[in-house]
């Protein structure tokens, strides 16, 4: 294999960025999950207070209605990313900002999509709505996802395939999670 190409990453240097013994390292994945997920306001070790912020992924399904654009729910998610990640951590050069672009993917579309302004998707009722987005803090990232139907009566429950797809990746998920213990291998 031709390691010409590789990066130089030091082991001392991958074991300290990767250390969740460090409160840094710490502080910087809770600040990337609570912009990313909401907080209630949390007091780190180095005594700062962070106000409780609203989940962007929360703000963002907020929006989503019946000819609600796809581009505009893109552009909102990274706007609210950019607006959170710029009053913290100023001091010095640490990279924050957007880890991944705000995706807002329809039915068939798995992941990923996130339409040049150009592009002019609109959210119709029955649709399957998928949003993915994720921020980071120097490199330490933290993203979220959720699914959604936009349904023909919101007040009703959905009992469409779309339904009985989302429940069964969710109880698919929650299995592995049961499944996933120390020492125990898969397959």
């Amino acid at each position: 294999m031709d390691t010409s190409m590789a990066l130089a990453y030091p082991a001392s240097k991958f074991e300290a960025d990767n250390n969740l013994a460090d409160q840094n390292v710490l502080l910087k994945y809770r600040t990337a999950a609570d912009i990313v997920n909401g907080t209630t306001g949390i007091e780190c070790s180095m005594g700062i207070l962070m106000a409780p912020l609203e989940r962007t992924l929360k703000l963002v399904l907020n929006r989503v209605a019946a000819g609600a654009s796809v581009q505009d729910l893109c552009q909102y998610g990274d706007d609210l990313i950019e607006a959170y990640t710029s009053k913290i951590f100023n001091k010095g050069k640490v990279e924050k900002g957007i880890a991944f672009p705000t995706s807002v993917c329809l039915n068939n579309l798995v992941q990923y999509f996130s339409p040049q302004a150009e592009e002019s998707d609109v959210l119709k009722p029955g649709d399957l709505v998928k949003i993915e987005l994720g921020v980071h803090i120097d490199g330490y990232i933290a993203t979220a996802a959720h699914t959604t139907t936009l349904n023909h009566d919101p007040a009703q429950p959905v009992t469409s395939r779309q339904a009985d797809a989302i429940c069964a990746a969710h109880y698919a998920a929650e299995t592995a999670l049961r499944l996933a213990k120390p020492g125990v291998k898969v397959r």
